[in-house]
């Protein structure tokens, strides 16, 4: 809930992070969640700044399994002209080129809760080419045939926000922070 608060300030303020993954979220002293490495962020708004308009070409899964034979999928890609981020946390707009968007975020965020509860990635040991191939064509995984104790609550939220079909999703990070609440407030 709180990174989804976070998200809801940095969306607000026109920027988008673009690489939302474990290894970029920190905690405070006293154990407050902060969101880091905003090395790859873009402007939201067109008007905030010209890379917010540009759209990008989409990934072909060809042309990456020759360009980054080998490369890990949890690691940082940049392709000039294309996408920007961690394969692993990609969201299907992304891969499809389309312009920077709060949705890149929230599939992110939505693919780190998931990995929190799960304890893997869905899509984890898996080449870059087959990761594009799975996030672009295929549906991600119910979290009970991971961990069946989840309650079905939470999995249907899951289901929902890593939909391949975006109206699922929650289109805002306030949004998702208020279906968190919703749902937290229901498990209670």
């Amino acid at each position: 809930i709180m990174l989804a608060d976070v998200l809801d300030r940095v969306h607000g303020s026109g920027v988008l992070h673009r690489d939302i993954k474990p290894s970029n979220i920190g905690y405070t002293a006293d154990g407050v969640p902060k969101l880091l490495d905003f090395g790859l962020a873009a402007m939201l708004d067109s008007s905030k700044g010209p890379e917010a308009a540009a759209a990008v070409m989409p990934v072909d899964s060809v042309e990456l399994a020759a360009r980054f034979q080998g490369v890990r999928a949890s690691s940082t890609l940049t392709i000039t002209q294309q996408v920007v981020g961690t394969p692993l946390y990609l969201s299907p707009e992304a891969l499809a080129g389309s312009p920077p968007q709060e949705s890149f975020d929230l599939w992110s965020l939505h693919m780190v809760l998931y990995e929190a509860i799960a304890g893997r990635h869905p899509f984890a040991g898996r080449p870059v080419p087959e990761v594009v191939d799975a996030i672009q064509h295929t549906t991600v995984g119910d979290i009970r045939d991971v961990r069946p104790e989840c309650p079905p609550a939470v999995a249907a939220y899951l289901n929902d926000a890593l939909s391949r079909v975006a109206a699922r999703r929650p289109a805002t990070a306030g949004d998702a922070r208020t279906a968190l609440r919703a749902l937290r407030a229901r498990l209670s």
